[in-house]
């Protein structure tokens, strides 16, 4: 029997999004094992909302996930799933992931940080406006 790669469907977190990542995940899960199923093995890994990790239901610790799976979609909405944390942390295991890397993620997640980027390199934006708490 051929290896099938191991796909690592991370969803939930601790962000404000935990129920369309919960959503997005199941979705990306439901897909891979009705249509790939002879290619990948899906292993959904759920983050709940106190940071906690877990793979196929079993409680594991984040840096165990690097032996579960082979690469990682990464489902996670928000902050800690879009602003560059949890792809550092792939980054600092070795764990293959779709998406950008930590870098451009946290500069994606602050607006005002890369229009300037966009600028400096004459990349047209739409317009913005950056307001204070107070504001």
């Amino acid at each position: 029997m051929p290896h099938l790669t191991r796909i690592g469907v991370v969803r939930g977190g601790p962000s404000n999004e935990y129920e369309v990542s919960l959503n997005s995940g199941a979705n990306v899960l439901s897909a891979l094992r009705k249509h790939f199923e002879h290619r990948y093995q899906p292993r959904d890994v759920f983050v709940d909302r106190d940071g906690r990790w877990h793979i196929d239901g079993i409680s594991i610790l984040p840096q165990e996930l690097a032996t579960k799976v082979d690469i990682v979609f990464n489902a996670l909405h928000g902050t800690f799933g879009e602003d560059g944390k949890v792809q550092a942390f792939f980054e600092s295991h070795g764990i293959p992931f779709t998406g950008s890397g930590s870098l451009g993620s946290a500069i994606g997640m602050n607006k005002i940080m890369a229009k300037k980027i966009l600028a400096d390199h004459g990349i047209k934006s739409p317009q913005g406006r950056h307001f204070t708490p107070e504001e």
